[in-house]
């Protein structure tokens, strides 16, 4: 697995001989654009990719891919586009039934994912162009074990980034709770308040899972301590020394 930063936006225009970035149609003529959103702006268009190798996946030899996560606009054009096809799909009589099907809806959305976040790896313009021709022929042409697994890439990738979910290790589990033991509440609501539900979620039934353990061990010390002392109790007074 290897990873590409590259601006797609950039590298189109010197595809086409224009050179240069090319400027964002979100804002228009006048418009102000603070710091903030030119970062952003530039970050979308120069978002990390992941290479895979998806050669025993695809069953398709030295086959490589580069997957990115979509951006909310490309997930809304991507639900657009499955909602289209499910439309195709359930023209003639007794397709009207097909539309409110939600498992060919919720596969169509899947394709509709993996046709805007997997992109191509062919020579010279790698991850310029989705890897799939149309969402019609990712599904006509994978399986729907294929689709899975392409789309927990995806979901893989999406929890690596900047704000994605993803699950806390036991050694960021173990500072976090150091930093909120030696704080306040307030200091402690703001260290947690970068985390999103699922990670909280986590952080509290791994923390619950350690406080169960916790008081098992300690039971069964208090328990091994009794009982030392009653056997030297035993042992005083079988001597006479009590």
């Amino acid at each position: 697995m290897t990873f590409q930063q590259g601006n797609i936006s950039q590298r189109l225009g010197q595809i086409n001989g224009r050179g240069g970035v090319a400027s964002s149609p979100d804002v228009a003529p006048g418009e102000y654009e603070s710091q903030l959103a030119k970062a952003l702006r530039e970050r979308a268009g120069n978002r990390r990719k992941v290479e895979y190798d998806v050669s025993e996946l695809l069953g398709t030899p030295a086959a490589k891919v580069w997957v990115r996560v979509p951006t909310k606009g490309e997930q809304d054009l991507a639900i657009k586009r499955a909602h289209e096809y499910v439309a195709r799909l359930a023209t003639g009589e007794g397709g009207e039934q097909l539309k409110s099907d939600d498992d060919i809806v919720q596969d169509a959305k899947a394709a509709a994912i993996l046709h805007a976040a997997v992109r191509g790896n062919d020579p010279g313009v790698e991850g310029m162009h989705p890897a799939f021709p149309s969402v019609r022929w990712i599904i006509e042409k994978l399986t729907a074990d294929q689709i899975a697994s392409l789309l927990s890439l995806v979901n893989e990738v999406r929890s690596s980034e900047a704000g994605g979910v993803r699950v806390l290790t036991p050694e960021e589990i173990d500072v976090l709770v150091t930093v909120i033991s030696q704080s306040d509440l307030e200091s402690s609501q703001v260290a947690l308040a970068r985390f999103q539900r699922e990670a909280l979620s986590h952080l509290v039934v791994v923390l619950a899972t350690r406080l169960v353990a916790a008081r098992q061990a300690s039971a069964i010390h208090d328990e091994a301590q009794v009982a030392a002392q009653q056997a030297a109790a035993e042992r005083d007074k079988a001597s006479g020394t009590e």
